[in-house]
C-alpha cells in the first residue's frame, strides 16, 4: 500500500479497508490466472475484494466480493479518552475516540456466466460461505489492536434493501452486515508535558474568612446540642437558634502556648430573638463557655471561647398571643 499523503493524520479508515481484504484473501479461494493450454504450473492471484459498488446494469469482469461502507459514526457505547506518556519525547499522546464503520458484504458474479448457480454448492454459495468464516473467525482485526467486530443486519443504516438492490437495477441477493469498532486518534498533542514522579502533602494555614466561619458553625452546633441537652426543643425554638447571628473575633496565640496542643481562641458575640424561656436558658449556657477547655475542633485545634460570651444583643421575645373573635 502507497504512503498516506497526509502523514498527520490518522489512517484508521485506510488500515481497515487493508485489513477487510486481508482476512477476506485468507478464506476465499485463489482465482487461477494460468493461460489455457499451459500446465507448467498454477498462477493464482488472490480473489478479487473492491471497496465500492458495481455500476448500474453491470456485472464485473470477474467474480468479485464488494465491500461497500455506508456508514460512519462515534460508538458511544465504547467510551475510552485515556492519555499515554511517552517517556523519550516528554509528550502526552493523543487523545482517541471510539467509530463504529458498517459495511455491506456482496459477491457478484461474472458477466460471462459459468457458475453453477441454484445448486447447494454453487460457486455463490462457495463464496458466501467462505466470507462468513472470515468475518465470524476474526472478531478482532489483525494489526489493529482493539478492534471490535459484529456481523450485524444489514438494512442498519440503509433505507430499505429492496430500494437499495433497486437502485443498483439489480435482483435481491444475499448480504452481509458488518461493522467495526476502532479506536481513531485525534490532532497530536504537541506540547510536552512533565510527567508527575513525586507527591507532597503539606498543611497550610486556613484563611482568615474560612477559619472564622468554621469556627461560627462549630460553636452554632454546640449550642444546639447543648439545648437538646438540657431538655427537648420545639421546631419553633429550634428555628429561633438557627437564626442567631455567631460573630467570632480571632485572638493572636498566646506567647506561652508554644508546647501546648493546637487550639484557636475567639471573642464572640451572639445576637438575635428568643422566646423568653429560651433566651434564659441560651444566656446560661453562654455564660459557661469562657471556663470550657474545648467547644470543638477545627482541623484537629481544640476551639475555645477566651472571653465572656457579648450577649448584648440577643433579646427575649414574648410569645404569639391568638385573639378571640367576638360574636
Amino acid at each position: 500500500m502507497p504512503d498516506y499523503p497526509f502523514a498527520n493524520q490518522d489512517h484508521s479508515l485506510i488500515d481497515l479497508n487493508a485489513a477487510i481484504a486481508a482476512i477476506l484473501g485468507e478464506y476465499l479461494p485463489k482465482v487461477d490466472i494460468s493461460p489455457e493450454g499451459e500446465d507448467d504450473g498454477r498462477a493464482v492471484t488472490p480473489f478479487p475484494v473492491r471497496f465500492d459498488l458495481p455500476v448500474d446494469n453491470q456485472l464485473p469482469d470477474s467474480a468479485t466480493v464488494y465491500a461497500f461502507l455506508y456508514k460512519v459514526h462515534e460508538n458511544l457505547e465504547v467510551r475510552s479518552s485515556l492519555l499515554s506518556y511517552a517517556e523519550p519525547n516528554g509528550r502526552l499522546s493523543a487523545r482517541r475516540v471510539n467509530v463504529r464503520f458498517a459495511y455491506l458484504l456482496t459477491y457478484w458474479a461474472a458477466k460471462a456466466g459459468g457458475e453453477n448457480s441454484g445448486q447447494a454448492d454453487s460457486d455463490m454459495m462457495i463464496i458466501n460461505n467462505s466470507m462468513l468464516n472470515a468475518l465470524i473467525n476474526n472478531r478482532s482485526l489483525p494489526n489493529l489492536p482493539g478492534s471490535i467486530t459484529e456481523v450485524i443486519p444489514p438494512e442498519e443504516g440503509l433505507n430499505s434493501l429492496g430500494n437499495f438492490w433497486q437502485a443498483l437495477g439489480d435482483k435481491p441477493r444475499l448480504a452481509f452486515g458488518y461493522a467495526v469498532t476502532l479506536s481513531v486518534g485525534l490532532t497530536e498533542i504537541t506540547a510536552p508535558v512533565h510527567l508527575v514522579r513525586s507527591t507532597q502533602l503539606g498543611m497550610g494555614n486556613k484563611p482568615m474568612g474560612d477559619l472564622l466561619l468554621l469556627a461560627e458553625q462549630v460553636l452554632a452546633a454546640h449550642l444546639l446540642a447543648a439545648m437538646q441537652a438540657q431538655s427537648e426543643i420545639t421546631e419553633l425554638e429550634r428555628a429561633q437558634l438557627s437564626r442567631l447571628l455567631f460573630e467570632c473575633v480571632l485572638l493572636p496565640p498566646r506567647p506561652d502556648a508554644g508546647s501546648e496542643a493546637p487550639r484557636v481562641e475567639v471573642k464572640l458575640a451572639v445576637s438575635g430573638a428568643l422566646a423568653a424561656d429560651l433566651c434564659t436558658k441560651v444566656a446560661d449556657e453562654l455564660a459557661t463557655w469562657k471556663s470550657q477547655p474545648k467547644l470543638g475542633e477545627i482541623d484537629g485545634a481544640a476551639l475555645l471561647v477566651a472571653e465572656e460570651v457579648d450577649i448584648r444583643q440577643l433579646r427575649s421575645i414574648a410569645p404569639p398571643t391568638t385573639r378571640n373573635s367576638r360574636s
